[in-house]
């Protein structure tokens, strides 16, 4: 990934992940390799990149927030990412031939989207205020060590 600037990093995060969910919500159940392939690596990289901004930005970000609607702004991004992991483990325990698979994947496409425009709306600009440019490369090396680590504990090989 290009530089280490937290926001960089999550907004490339945010179109492999878009990519992703594109492929794979165009699909149909006649694509069953394709959706064995893609659905291992959508969940590794979104797990993953819910798992670094929980763990480590959205802290970052509430320890600085400065009002009431910047803490919402936190509990809200929380409540999307619980939303979203719970239409992800749905997605990984339906059989890709069934038909109810587009639509689950569907649903979590439009659950990302949503959630994707609100981070670099209204998030973003606001962690541009609040940090330096230095804190926020602090937080992106931060931020990609812990991806790597946490990719490689959801990595699970692609169907042959």
């Amino acid at each position: 990934m290009k530089g280490t600037d937290a926001i960089s990093i999550l907004q490339e995060q945010h179109r492999e992940v878009r990519k992703l969910l594109d492929e794979l919500s165009s699909t149909t159940t006649r694509a069953e390799k394709t959706r064995a392939r893609l659905l291992p690596e959508l969940e590794t990289r979104l797990r993953g990149h819910m798992r670094i901004e929980e763990e480590i930005l959205y802290p970052a970000f509430r320890e600085a927030a400065e009002n009431e609607k910047e803490q919402q702004m936190f509990f809200e991004a929380l409540d999307e990412h619980r939303a979203a992991e719970m239409e992800l483990d749905e997605l990984c325990k339906q059989e890709v031939t069934d038909v109810r698979f587009s639509a689950k994947a569907k649903v979590l496409k439009d659950m990302v989207e949503h959630h994707v425009q609100e981070e670099e709306k209204c998030l973003f600009p606001k962690l541009r205020e609040l940090f330096t440019k230095d804190e926020l490369s602090d937080l992106g090396t931060k931020m990609l060590e812990r991806f790597q680590a946490v990719a490689g504990q959801h990595a699970r090989p692609a169907a042959a």
